[in-house]
């Protein structure tokens, strides 16, 4: 009994840690005014090893414009631990007037082209990994002024097709993470004076869509990491949408760690403990698997001990 023992205070004196699957998104991209949807939230899923408490800092969406002069705000990149896992914030919608005539931005995915006449809408690639570029106004610089829309963390932003279609919003990425299968990261849609584009291909409806008859375009849902549509001249654009982190495990590797912070919460789910953060706050990984792992260890550290005795 006492060998086991110390065994076990040796074994507690290592780092320990335990392995979780995490998801991040960033904030989507804010809608331009008469120009292009915004860009996703890069998206990053992987797996992770927490041996301590983290900081999590979940970003929030882009504001939309309300002048052409200038594109749709950036969206805020999500964090873990500081820089240890990171999924960047998308691009504003482009501008359709000077200094940034048409161009959307680079972000987690770009944001879409601006349009307007005289100037030719651009592409913005997205971050490597993260994002898809948005889409351009096509060379279309007649009225009503068509712009591109915002790329996706799944797929590139769709061009204008005429003077009068715009471009849709890029597809996102599926994770069932939290116990079921939602899509993050869409781009929103694009538009013109006269009418916009869609948030997104199908199961994007979670991104902005630009505005159809000249007004404000639509924001994107709450810590989904869509962009925001294009509004219609003289309009605002739609904000983007927040980030979300979330790590799970199997339940029955361990007991409930800890989160901190409003709003985010602690669930099980087909198995697995899942920790979802919509704000910022703080995790911390279960102890208890810690000491359970560590009593298998001592005790074939034990009985080694007992076999080199005897």
């Amino acid at each position: 009994m006492m060998r086991l023992l110390l065994a076990l205070l040796l074994l507690a004196s290592q780092s320990n840690a335990i392995t979780v699957n995490a998801l991040v998104v960033g904030g989507g991209g804010g809608g331009g005014s008469a120009t292009g949807g915004g860009g996703a939230g890069g998206v990053s899923i992987t797996t992770y090893v927490v041996s301590s408490l983290v900081a999590v800092v979940v970003g929030a969406g882009g504001a939309g414009i309300s002048t052409g002069a200038a594109p749709g705000a950036r969206g805020v990149t999500s964090t873990v631990d500081a820089t240890a896992l990171q999924a960047y914030g998308g691009a504003g919608g482009g501008a359709n007037a000077a200094p940034t005539a048409g161009n959307g931005l680079n972000g987690g995915a770009g944001g879409g082209g601006g349009g307007t006449s005289g100037s030719v809408g651009t592409n913005a690639g997205g971050t490597a990994q993260q994002g898809f570029s948005g889409g351009s106004n096509g060379g279309f610089n007649g009225s009503p002024y068509p712009s591109g829309g915002g790329g996706g963390s799944g797929g590139a932003g769709a061009n204008a097709t005429s003077n009068s279609a715009v471009g849709n919003g890029g597809t996102g990425t599926n994770s069932a993470i939290s116990g079921s299968t939602v899509m993050y990261g869409c781009g929103g849609g694009g538009s013109s004076y006269l009418t916009g584009g869609s948030g997104g291909v199908s199961g994007c409806a979670s991104a902005g869509s630009g505005n159809i008859t000249g007004g404000n375009g639509s924001s994107a849902t709450a810590n989904l990491g869509g962009g925001g549509g294009g509004a219609g001249g003289g309009f605002t654009g739609g904000s983007g949408g927040s980030g979300i982190v979330i790590f799970s495990h199997a339940t029955s590797l361990a007991p409930d760690g800890v989160v901190s912070g409003g709003g985010n919460a602690i669930t099980h789910v087909g198995g697995n403990t899942i920790y979802t953060f919509i704000a910022n706050g703080n995790f911390t990984p279960p102890v208890a698997y810690v000491i359970a792992s560590n009593t298998t260890r001592a005790m074939k550290l034990d009985l080694g001990m007992r076999m080199r005795l005897h």
